[in-house]
């Protein structure tokens, strides 16, 4: 608020509703109608004591602007000196708009001339000053002492000695003071209750039951905390209510997880056939719901083609149905890979672009930003090496791990116990909804299904026929590839 210099300087001190202050502003701002709002005029006077008061708003519709008045009154001109000036506009007691602070100032005396004497003033009305400067609250009773100075005044005049009869008046109202420590006033009414309360992002507001204005909305959530209240007591948040799959996947990209948490979960619903290439049957999907359990970063700049941000996606429970992971235990479906994972036929049960689970899974909404990778199979990850009938990893290799994948034993326990050692950990870091529980680790066949084992992309040392997997009884272990009692989530990375 700009205040020009020939109107800094509004009043003499002592004033009582001498002087009138109009502001101008412009009826539209930033969408809305102020003349439509509720104005108040917030003063600090000279003494730093706070009021606010009612500012009379005229719209001048020829102009498009509004006259806000100000009428400068007694606690504003009760001392010389600066005098602090701030508008606020209101609608159903909640706050829309403020301007900048601006200063003003009361005089001691007027502009030119000596120094005048407090106009017309008796010793009792000099008292009665001092009075209302150290208590507010005995204004209430100016009728009175208005009267009584009337009175004073009336028998000054008949006896020529107003004086003495002011002198007379004094001594009664230091009297009344004394007798009841003060004088006394009409009884108050209840005071305001504010009342504060905290959305979910943050915001503390008020609100109050005596149409105040209430405190500006200030945000008063911290930074987060290192870790998440994750797994065995943290269930998710449904990241479907605060994103659309669109938002979240900008979110991401943009590396912004400020509102997404480790085992915060999306859920998807499946429909459709796919052909399980181990048994040759085709399995049906029929509103098939799955809880994709989100973690966070887990990949990040890993690979000869580094991962962008990302979220790591995996269901909370398994399809609805067991699946061999391959037709037989040393019968590869792709004889041309040389890792178990890749040329199984549980990994063309999941990938196959025409009839195998990813189909369904990319027609989703949170599906149509699954990580692609550099060739369209997916991330790179650092694979064993092992072929049909070997018997021990003879290396690894670089190579894209398909859009839809499982974990290694280490990313479901954190360590090796049948798999690999050496070139078995190219997949070393332990999934952050793993960590600390079983809770995430036990899975159901089908969503919130009898628990069951399923199955890891890691062979077992001295064996590519065996397969590692999840023991529904909370503990890792290793089969023939055959076994037909082993399920499998759906993992994938969301980009």
């Amino acid at each position: 608020m700009s205040i020009p210099e020939e109107s800094a300087r509004i009043g003499v001190r002592g004033d009582r509703n001498a002087e009138t202050v109009t502001f101008l502003a412009d009826q539209y701002y930033d969408g809305q109608d102020f003349s439509q709002k509720t104005w108040f005029v917030e003063v600090l006077n000279a003494e730093e004591e706070y009021d606010i008061c009612a500012a009379n708003a005229v719209l001048d519709t020829s102009t498009a602007k509004l006259s806000l008045e100000w009428l400068v009154g007694p606690r504003h001109a009760i001392a010389d000196g600066k005098v602090s000036v701030r508008l606020r506009a209101t609608e159903n007691d909640s706050f829309i708009w403020q301007s900048y602070t601006g200063t003003f100032t009361i005089e001691k005396t007027f502009n030119e001339g000596a120094i005048l004497p407090e106009p017309g003033l008796s010793v009792a009305d000099q008292v009665l000053i001092e009075l209302r400067r150290a208590n507010d609250n005995l204004e209430s009773a100016q009728g009175m002492i208005d009267q009584s100075v009337a009175a004073a005044e009336t028998s000054a005049s008949a006896a020529g000695d107003s004086a003495e009869k002011a002198e007379e008046v004094e001594e009664n109202v230091t009297k009344l003071i004394e007798e009841h420590g003060g004088i006394p006033g009409p009884a108050g009414s209840d005071g305001t209750t504010f009342t504060p309360s905290v959305d979910e992002s943050g915001i503390l507001s008020w609100t109050n039951d005596g149409g105040k204005v209430n405190p500006d909305p200030v945000n008063i959530k911290g930074p987060r905390g290192d870790g998440d209240p994750q797994n065995y007591e943290y269930s998710g948040r449904d990241l479907s209510t605060i994103f659309t799959a669109a938002q979240l996947h900008e979110a991401v990209v943009a590396g912004n997880f400020s509102k997404i948490r480790n085992g915060d979960y999306w859920p998807i619903t499946l429909n459709g056939t796919i052909k399980d290439y181990a048994s040759g049957e085709t399995k049906t999907l029929s509103n098939a719901v799955f809880k994709l359990e989100a973690n966070i970063q887990v990949y990040k700049q890993y690979g000869d083609t580094a991962v962008p941000n990302h979220i790591l996606f995996c269901s909370r429970d398994l399809l609805p149905w067991t699946l061999m992971f391959r037709s037989e235990n040393t019968t590869w479906y792709d004889t041309a890979e040389t890792n178990p994972w890749l040329g199984s036929h549980l990994y063309q049960t999941l990938n196959n672009p025409s009839n195998g689970l990813l189909p369904l899974v990319a027609a989703t909404d949170i599906g149509a930003y699954i990580y692609a990778g550099p060739n369209g199979n997916g991330m790179r990850f650092l694979g064993e090496t092992k072929g049909p009938a070997a018997t021990t990893a003879t290396g690894w290799a670089w190579a894209d791990r398909g859009k839809l994948f499982l974990p290694s034993e280490r990313e479901v326990w954190g360590g090796d116990t049948w798999s690999e050692h050496g070139y078995g950990g190219g997949l070393a870091l332990q999934w952050p909804i793993f960590a600390g529980t079983m809770r995430h680790i036990i899975k159901g066949l089908g969503n919130v299904g009898s628990r069951s084992h399923w199955w890891c992309c890691s062979s077992p040392a001295g064996s590519s026929g065996y397969i590692c997997y999840v023991s529904s009884y909370g503990n890792p272990h290793t089969s023939g590839a055959t076994h037909t009692w082993v399920g499998a989530p759906v993992c994938f990375l969301f980009s």
